[in-house]
């Protein structure tokens, strides 16, 4: 009987250290440029006649997803050197980018080219997309509770969630960064015609913190939107002490009854 009791309190003990609060927080991206933003979607896209750029920063973590298009009959050159993400306290170049280029064009084979390592080709009427990370580490507990207002969001049943949520200007933002590529075509004989520099910022333009809705249990519409990040902040320690000492306060307990046993 007395294995019995300490088992089930031992998977209490469990039960309850695994359950140990979460906080999420919701990062919306905004640009000072409205006429990059999509409303529908949350992208920011910038349509040229060499190119168009799509930019998205929805997942775990701030990260861009980078898609570039190639409106041109030509090959476009994209120039790794003087293309980057650039933060507050770091840059982050297109080397250090995860990148996929897909060769669309009716004759194919520039894949194959032999090319210079600072530069990428995007294929005629093709198009390269890149995912580059930003940010992992921001000091969102630093904001008190009070320092926030009601909201409602809602989750994948369309059931309104209680949150709060801040909102910042670019010039009160927490975190801003800047996106720069440039680019090029290629004359017959090889030299390079002019280039092509596309330049972007961006900055956090609200703060929504709840404990209430994961993630996973977030309508799909505003999880998927490309000016929204999430991620998590929590610890487990206080609850492991106190579990902990409960589990030991069992334990003698128990050892206690079966000595009177």
């Amino acid at each position: 009987m007395m294995k019995l009791f300490l088992y089930l309190s031992l998977c209490i003990f469990i039960f309850s250290f695994s359950g140990c609060s979460t906080t999420w927080y919701y990062g919306k991206i905004s640009s000072p440029n409205p006429t990059l933003f999509q409303e529908q979607s949350g992208q920011f896209i910038v349509e040229n006649d060499m190119v168009d750029i799509i930019y998205s920063f929805h997942g775990d973590h701030l990260y861009a997803n980078i898609a570039i298009i190639n409106n041109l009959d030509t090959p476009v050159m994209l120039d790794k050197k003087k293309s980057l993400i650039v933060t507050e306290k770091k840059s982050v170049d297109f080397f250090a980018s995860e990148w996929e280029i897909e060769d669309l064009s009716p004759e194919g084979g520039w894949l194959d080219e032999e090319l210079p390592e600072d530069v990428f080709l995007i294929p005629p009427e093709s198009h390269m997309n890149c995912r580059m990370f930003i940010e992992k580490e921001f000091a969102f507990e630093k904001y008190a509770d009070k320092e926030y207002h009601s909201h409602e969001i809602y989750d994948k049943n369309h059931v309104s969630k209680p949150v709060l949520s801040k909102s910042f200007l670019l010039e009160d933002s927490p975190f801003y960064f800047g996106t720069r590529m440039e680019f090029y075509t290629l004359q017959e004989n090889g030299e390079k015609n002019d280039s092509l520099s596309v330049t972007n910022t961006f900055f956090l333009s609200e703060l929504v913190k709840t404990k209430k809705i994961s993630p996973d249990a977030i309508n799909n519409n505003y999880r998927a939107r490309g000016d929204v990040f999430y991620l998590s902040k929590g610890s487990k320690t206080g609850s492991f002490i106190m579990g902990t000492i409960a589990l030991a306060g069992i334990i003698i307990y128990s050892i206690g009854v079966e000595a009177e046993e």
